[in-house]
């Protein structure tokens, strides 16, 4: 049998491939917190959490003949519709916006790199 093959995942405005983030990072968070009474162990359980997703990443590789732009959606605070793919052979649909962008800028190299992070709702996951 192969080895699984694992890759950088790809961002999808609606059903478009739009970029790629270079050092990327994906998060699914809960948001469970914990409940503490006058029980045995101090625990009497967990609250049931809004799930929301988190996407950050460093230099976004745009697909070639896209014009997707990521700071526009920013300013405008638009609600944007992501897909994240491929997360362990499953694409994840969600709903959200850019909540953040931060550039770099290099005289010497003359290079622009620019850092953003999204935050969404609960993945549908497809």
């Amino acid at each position: 049998m192969a080895d699984p093959l694992y890759r950088s995942f790809s961002i999808f405005a609606g059903t478009k491939k739009v970029a790629d983030f270079k050092d990327a990072k994906y998060k699914i968070i809960a948001n469970v917190e914990t409940v503490y009474a006058d029980v045995a162990g101090g625990v009497a359980g967990y609250t049931q959490g809004s799930v929301e997703v988190s996407l950050s990443g460093s230099m976004v590789v745009p697909v070639a003949g896209t014009t997707y732009n990521f700071e526009e959606q920013l300013v405008a605070q638009n609600i944007i519709n992501l897909g994240i793919g491929i997360v362990n052979g499953h694409v994840h649909q969600t709903a959200g916006r850019v909540i953040s962008a931060e550039f770099d800028s290099d005289v010497k190299t003359g290079m622009l790199t620019g850092s953003y992070e999204i935050r969404a709702l609960a993945p549908q996951i497809t």
